[in-house]
């Protein structure tokens, strides 16, 4: 076996080496990066990017189950309430996430609406958004500075899309670090604007699916849907086509033979050329009618006709439990195959309550990455205004999925019962919010009913168990047997 050349011995364990090298980087992330392109890493030539792009534009608009489980997805992001979490209990913790809140209900447009222009990662694999603020100085027709708030400090204007058409590219321009991403490449498509600008994603929001090999296009949620779409499509169309050409009948062209023959004349050929175009137009519903010649033969007989001829319209498979089988698999690929379960006779309640938590777990880890990349613009927005970088707040989200009131009901019984829990104020309030009850008017609960209520539960538990024990008592004393017959009078 032949020696490696220029083999150089290492150390197993040099720390002072590794202290010199611990900013280094080494090795390669596995994606192939050409021009700002990263078209090898996906095998499909349709997907590759950016023409993949349009695909999944044409799949999220044209096909009604992709719309139904997209429709599915916003909707339940709607539902959604965000706000600022402190990031401990110091007041000014609190105070700095209630100007966050602030921010976010003081924008051009609400911020569910930037939510929505967030989630077409979803679609596409990856988002965009500018990250644009404002000195709030009150109701001024400038919008950099208009507000609902008129204190001077710094809130959040919007968060732009930038449509994911229009990224052609990517850049990595960082001189240090040659894989660190730095710009992403868009195309001008104004009317008096033409090339590509360069976008600094430091000024962006960078949503991405999922972060793979670091890959910036990320991968698209119907990815995996391409394949049954495409089928689906195509049988669609097949199919619309068979019913059509059921209603006519196939078109006949009847013509001389020797205008067929490879001896015709020049005239015949160019005859036979037509009525061939004609077969293929009115095949595919390009064409209603035709014009023939009237010549006839020495019998009398045209010598050109056309006619339809009906057929069988049964197959011998069935296309429409084909597209069926399509569209339940491109529901599978996100979790949202219960959408069809109401249409068909197969489930049980158990069974689509299962599958709309598994859906609803799904959209939550959406979320929380939308989370996650959002916090670029709440640490931007601590620079600007100063803020301890220990009491910088996060944003956060209500449940996506409610909790079924029989089952919580059923717990609470059960536990208060065994005495595990103890009913007060902060349990009521607590049952009230999670089951969608106002709130308490008449403030805190009277503790001394509580008491009360407690010291009468004990009380009757102590009176019951005096009572059985007298009764076990009783039971166990000897019953004493009659003497004699007097006895028994």
């Amino acid at each position: 076996m032949p020696k490696r050349q220029n083999m150089q011995k290492t150390s197993t364990y040099n720390p002072e080496s590794w202290k010199q090298d611990s900013t280094h980087s080494f090795g390669q992330s596995g994606i192939t990066r050409t021009d700002g392109a990263f078209a090898q890493d996906e095998i499909l030539r349709n997907l590759q990017f950016p023409r993949g792009m349009y695909v999944y534009r044409e799949m999220r608009d044209n096909d009604p189950i992709v719309g139904a489980m997209m429709f599915a997805i916003n909707s339940i992001i709607k539902t959604v309430t965000f706000s600022g979490k402190p990031a401990n209990e110091s007041a000014e913790a609190q105070n700095n996430a209630s100007h966050l809140e602030s921010c976010l209900s003081d924008m051009e447009r609400p911020f569910h609406k930037y939510i929505s222009e967030f989630f077409t990662m979803l679609v596409f694999g990856f988002a965009i958004n500018g990250i644009e603020f404002k000195k709030r100085v009150g109701k001024v027709q400038d919008p950099k500075f208009k507000s609902k708030y008129k204190d001077g400090r710094w809130g959040f204007r919007g968060f732009p899309s930038r449509a994911q058409e229009t990224i052609s590219g990517w850049r990595y321009l960082d001189e240090d670090d040659k894989e660190r991403l730095t710009h992403a490449v868009q195309d001008n498509v104004g009317s008096f604007r033409y090339g590509t600008q360069d976008l600094d994603l430091a000024r962006f929001l960078h949503f991405r699916v999922d972060t793979n090999k670091d890959n910036p296009e990320s991968r698209s949620i119907l990815r995996n849907a391409y394949l049954p779409w495409f089928y689906k499509k195509n049988y669609e169309r097949d199919q619309a086509l068979r019913i059509s050409h059921d209603a006519r009948g196939l078109p006949v062209f009847r013509a001389p033979a020797q205008a067929m023959s490879s001896l015709a004349a020049p005239g015949d050929k160019q005859i036979m050329n037509g009525i061939r175009s004609n077969i293929h137009n009115m095949y595919e519903g390009k064409q209603k009618g035709i014009v023939l010649p009237s010549d006839c033969d020495m019998n009398g007989k045209e010598l050109y006709d056309v006619e339809y001829l009906n057929r069988d319209a049964n197959g011998s498979y069935d296309v429409e439990a084909i597209i069926q089988r399509h569209s339940k698999e491109i529901l599978q690929t996100v979790l949202a195959d219960f959408i069809e379960m109401g249409n068909t006779s197969v489930g049980s309640f158990a069974l689509s309550s299962n599958k709309t938590k598994m859906f609803s777990v799904a959209v939550s880890g959406w979320l929380d990455e939308i989370v996650d990349t959002f916090q670029k613009a709440i640490d931007y927005l601590a620079e600007l205004e100063g803020w301890d970088p220990k009491n910088v707040p996060t944003l956060q989200y209500t449940d996506i999925e409610s909790v079924d009131l029989d089952v919580y009901g059923t717990f609470i019984e059960k536990m208060t019962k065994a005495g595990v829990i103890i009913p007060d104020d902060l349990l009521e309030e607590a049952v009230r919010k999670e089951s969608g009850l106002p709130e308490s008017s008449t403030g805190s609960r009277d503790v001394g009913m509580i008491a009360n209520a407690k010291e009468k539960a004990a009380k009757k538990a102590e009176a019951d168990k005096k009572k059985t024990e007298a009764s076990v008592t009783q039971a166990a004393k000897p019953v004493a047997k009659p003497s004699s017959a007097s006895n028994l009078k």
